[in-house]
């Protein structure tokens, strides 16, 4: 027999040809009108998101009216009692729906393309096109989350729909993406087929069949839980007292420390300083030009991306061309940004060099491009890249390098290399870029920097680096920690003279602007799916700066409320299925679900099993246990 139902299909597809017809043309009328607008492909990742996740909306509306217009009792009825296998019915309504997605979805996004690749001069590289299958894997796999709203026994199992999402968030190469979400699709084709059956309110058997139900329902209502957590801040915001909204942040917390100019921040340090020299420093501050950076680059493109992190451009602004990578043959393609003309390519040695870059560059401060190792400096005037810095490979970049006139200071895993000053960064007589050579790596002496700088945090948690060149030598000024880490937050004021010895001048710990309860409650409020929310991220190449671990670094406070929550959860489950009609054998798989899974299990087992009717007050019904 075969799986799909000819008959079945056809009526739903013309049940809704028009719906399929409007959606198209209102697809195609939207990208046509974007692209006219702006180059569409080469958008960061808000841009790609923001079209998988409305296609996800259509998609999921578009089930709950598909099959909850067969919800009602008599109409479920004349739907699967036929002399129609159940499976074939679901398998032919997927199909239907697999096909509409194709047409609404798929099809639209592969036309505009294949316009764009072969009707213009844009760039298309090849993981583009990888985008149209994205788009009709997500919006299938939110129909599938649609289906299990609509014939699940509480509504509430459409927390679902944040799998696909949760998927998609990530930043690795296309295919990898692609096949997470695929895995996620299935899984959600898997749970939608159990709840496609005669007796909708019929309980579910099979123990297997509850773990694979149960399971992405806990993801969703994790998710829910840690989005509601966020309703804390709105209630400081109401109050007040939110730190980031605030006129004046709160005095001594990090919020402070990163609004403060470079100069102020460092005055602050030299302030609490005991050195003999702080007095003199402090004094000469307004003579001098302090510059800041972010330390807070986690990541690097990777090559494919499928949802970019940051769009690989820089322009000439001279020649008027603008120069964008293509990821298929990595180097940089020209355009003239009047004419819309190919302008050749940009390779690693320069203008016309076909030689492909190893690693997917950022450029930055209009005159550099930086991957995780190597910092290449562009010389327009010779039309040349100069391989500046090339660190060794046990050695990252973990931000973009600063400059000060003639020197570059570059902030690695290691350390602080200092570049310069013999050779000049640029030659304002010649106009052309000479080669820099390495004057000076700064350390703590005897301690290594990935290791806190002497203390327990690494460099992975220094968020800012501030620093001002002075006649004997620099003040470094570091902040380490964030918010929403639980991180202890501090500073630490470096001197370092002309020989490149490194003393630590002040210390100051600062306060974190919210609890700690809140600022980790991603973590204790279950941590298994606080691991498998980062699977992801850790175990795809997303171009991780630093290494990072998917059970995260608790300290005692999270482990206690975490394990305080799981032995809660567990009571609580005890006590629920005491009115169950449950086996001894279920019973057991919900305590370990839920010793494991912590709150968002209890939730899923409260959505899942059912309970038996409480007696009445005259008496109970005989055969119900109380």
């Amino acid at each position: 027999m075969s799986v799909l139902n000819g008959d079945v299909m056809r009526s739903e597809l013309l049940r809704f040809k028009w719906v399929t017809g409007l959606l198209t043309l209102a697809h195609v009328m939207t990208l046509v009108f974007l692209n006219r607008l702006a180059d569409m492909q080469q958008q960061t990742y808000p841009v790609d998101r923001l079209f998988m996740l409305t296609y996800m909306a259509v998609a999921f509306l578009w089930a709950i009216f598909q099959i909850g217009s067969y919800r009602k009792a008599s109409k479920w009825l004349w739907l699967l009692h036929r002399p129609v296998p159940h499976h074939t019915m679901f398998a032919s309504m997927v199909a239907v729906a697999a096909i509409n997605l194709l047409i609404c979805v798929f099809v639209p996004m592969l036309a505009t393309l294949l316009v764009l690749d072969f009707g213009s001069d844009r760039l298309i590289d090849a993981h583009r096109y990888g985008m149209p299958v994205h788009g009709w894997v997500l919006a299938l796999s939110a129909w599938l989350a649609g289906v299990c709203a609509v014939l699940s026994v509480r509504p509430t199992a459409a927390v679902v729909l944040i799998v696909p999402i949760w998927l998609m968030w990530s930043f690795a190469h296309s295919a990898s993406v692609l096949f997470t979400e695929v895995l996620g699709m299935l899984v959600l084709l898997a749970i939608a087929s159990t709840q496609f059956k005669p007796n909708r309110d019929e309980h579910v058997r099979s123990s297997a069949l509850v773990v694979l139900t149960a399971l992405p329902l806990q993801m969703g209502l994790y998710f829910v839980l840690v989005i509601a957590a966020i309703g804390y801040e709105f209630l400081m915001m109401f109050a007040g007292t939110h730190p980031l909204n605030m006129p004046v942040p709160p005095r001594g917390g990090y919020t402070e420390a990163v609004r403060q100019e470079p100069a102020e921040l460092l005055s602050g340090l030299l302030a609490v300083s005991k050195d003999e020299r702080a007095a003199v420093w402090a004094e000469q501050m307004p003579l001098l030009t302090p510059q800041s950076i972010s330390t807070r680059m986690r990541s690097y493109p990777v090559r494919h991306q499928a949802y970019q992190e940051r769009i690989v451009q820089w322009e000439d602004s001279k020649q008027r061309i603008e120069w964008t990578f293509s990821h298929d043959d990595m180097v940089f393609h020209g355009r003239d940004v009047r004419s819309g003309a190919s302008k050749g390519v940009w390779g690693v040695k320069g203008f016309a060099d076909p030689t492909p870059f190893a690693q997917v560059p950022t450029p930055f401060d209009g005159q550099y491009l930086l991957t995780p190792r190597v910092i290449y400096q562009i010389d327009l005037a010779q039309q040349r890249t100069l391989e500046q810095v090339r660190l060794a490979d046990d050695e990252v970049f973990i931000a973009a390098p600063l400059t000060f006139g003639e020197q570059v200071l570059a902030i690695t895993s290691q350390g602080m290399r200092l570049f310069g000053p013999d050779r000049a960064t640029y030659d304002q007589t010649a106009g052309t870029v000479r080669q820099l050579s390495e004057r000076q790596v700064w350390r703590i002496p005897g301690v290594p920097f990935v290791q806190a700088m002497g203390q327990t945090q690494g460099a992975g948690s220094l968020s800012r680096l501030d620093a001002a060149e002075l006649v004997d030598g620099w003040l470094i000024g570091l902040t380490f920690g964030g918010y929403y880490n639980g991180e202890s937050i501090r500073q630490i004021l470096l001197h370092v003279d002309v020989q490149g010895a490194v003393q630590v001048l002040a210390e100051r710990a600062l306060q974190n602007d919210f609890p700690a309860w809140y600022e980790t409650v991603a973590w204790w409020l279950s941590p298994v799916h606080y691991a498998v929310r980062h699977a992801p991220v850790v175990l795809l190449d997303n171009g991780i700066v630093q290494g990072a671990s998917v059970w995260g670094t608790p300290d005692a406070a999270q482990l206690t409320r975490a394990l305080i929550l799981n032995a809660a959860s567990v009571l609580l489950a005890l006590w629920w299925m005491r009115r169950t009609a449950l086996q001894a054998r279920r019973k057991l798989l919900w305590l370990v679900m839920t010793a494991l899974g912590g709150l968002p299990a209890l939730l899923s087992l409260l959505l899942i099993e059912k309970r038996l009717p409480k007696p009445s007050q005259a008496g109970a019904v005989a055969g119900v246990p109380a």
